[in-house]
């Protein structure tokens, strides 16, 4: 056990790293088949990498249902990690999810649009591509869905303005230099409630753009991440 367990005070020990506290729980849950507690705790976020780790070893069928049935951007965002990590899903079930985060982007209900749109962007920001420990740079251009959750919160910029009916996984395009900063400050205060962990200071994200846009006048907008020990490097990134 030794590594395993840290003495915190007299006779009172827990576990090194809570990831051997996730998996030793996911093990137990499978081993005595009570999956019911984690559907009871699937909107817990305390329980997610738990969730996570027992849908890779298991059917996650029903924990995707629990996601389904009570829609938050925590509950379909870890209801789709169970999808893609888990060794089985009712095809009906996998379908059901799909369809509810491919339609519910271009939904005219407001409700749904903003609930999807920030799932997809909790996901991106889950999967920023790692350069080192405290630098990340987005692979992907930001969408018109994603970019329609920093308008319909700048009302000074856009005022009752909405992406084109059908456009909502295409890249958002003509953003002018100002107005992706001011997009970039946004997504900064946002993704504290959208990252895994953002509890910790040093999982906190600041975001810029790449200095290339820094010449245009209009672009499409890929973001670059880091942390607060990230001391910049002139060339770290393109």
């Amino acid at each position: 056990m030794s590594g395993l367990l840290v003495e915190k005070e007299l006779k009172t020990y827990e576990f090194a790293h809570l990831s051997f506290q996730e998996y030793l729980a996911a093990s137990q849950i499978k081993e005595l088949q009570q999956e019911s507690i984690l559907i009871d705790n699937f909107q817990d976020p305390w329980w997610a990498e738990t969730i996570r780790l027992y849908a890779a070893q298991n059917d996650a069928t029903s924990l995707i249902q629990a996601g389904i049935e009570t829609p938050t951007v925590h509950s379909l965002v870890l209801a789709l990690d169970c999808q893609q990590e888990s060794l089985k899903v009712d095809p009906e079930t996998r379908e059901q999810l799909d369809t509810i985060l491919e339609q519910g982007l271009e939904s005219n209900d407001p409700g749904i649009a903003t609930l999807v749109a920030e799932v997809k962007l909790s996901r991106r920001l889950n999967n920023l591509t790692t350069m080192d420990d405290n630098l990340y740079i987005d692979s992907f251009y930001i969408t018109c869905a994603e970019y329609q959750l920093f308008m319909d919160e700048d009302d000074l910029l856009y005022s009752g303005e909405h992406f084109a009916a059908g456009s909502a996984k295409q890249p958002i395009t003509e953003v002018s230099w100002l107005n992706g900063m001011r997009f970039c400050l946004w997504l900064t205060a946002k993704a504290s409630s959208l990252t895994r962990n953002s509890a910790s200071e040093s999982s906190v994200f600041f975001f810029r753009l790449p200095t290339w846009v820094i010449s245009e006048k209009a672009f499409p907008i890929r973001v670059i991440a880091w942390t607060k020990g990230f001391q910049e490097i002139k060339g770290t990134e393109s």
